[in-house]
C-alpha cells in the first residue's frame, strides 16, 4: 500500500477533495458525504499499486502529474516508482508501458479503491 500524507478540503463548489499539497484530487459521488466529514482533516491518503495506471479508470480516475524514479520489469507485470506531490508511489503496470527514470508522466488513481487513515494512531478512517 502507498501512504501520502494529505488532507481532506472542499473546493469552492463544496465537494470535498483529497489535497496532497499542490495537488486536489476529485472524489466520486458516493464518496462525498462520508469524506466531506472529514473536512479540514489531515489524513495519510492509501492506494495499493494495482490501482494506479497511466490510463483514465471511468469516471472515477484522478490525474497526478509524477516523475518516473526506478523501472523493475517483471516479465509478466512492471513496478514502477513515481515521485508526485506529498511523496512515492509504487504502481503495478502492464509490461507494455516504456517508461524510463526522469520521464514525466501523469498517473491514473483509481478513486473508487482509496482509503483515508489517521496519521497519528493509523486508524482507519470512514471514507465510503
Amino acid at each position: 500500500m502507498n501512504f501520502l500524507g494529505a488532507k481532506v478540503a472542499r473546493n469552492a463548489a463544496g465537494q470535498a477533495e483529497i489535497v496532497l499539497g499542490a495537488a486536489r484530487l476529485a472524489l466520486p459521488l458516493e464518496r462525498q458525504t462520508a469524506c466531506g466529514k472529514l473536512d479540514g482533516r489531515a489524513v495519510e491518503f492509501g492506494i495499493r499499486p494495482e490501482d494506479i495506471t497511466l490510463e483514465a479508470v471511468g469516471n472515477a480516475s484522478a490525474a497526478l502529474a509524477a516523475t518516473v524514479v526506478v523501472v523493475e520489469p517483471l516479465g509478466a507485470e512492471t513496478l514502477v516508482i513515481f515521485q508526485c506531490e506529498g511523496g512515492e508511489l509504487t504502481a503495478r503496470l502492464p509490461p507494455t508501458f516504456a517508461l524510463a527514470p526522469g520521464q514525466q508522466v501523469t498517473v491514473q488513481l483509481d478513486m473508487e479503491k482509496f482509503h483515508l487513515f489517521d496519521p497519528q494512531g493509523g486508524a482507519v478512517l470512514p471514507s465510503r
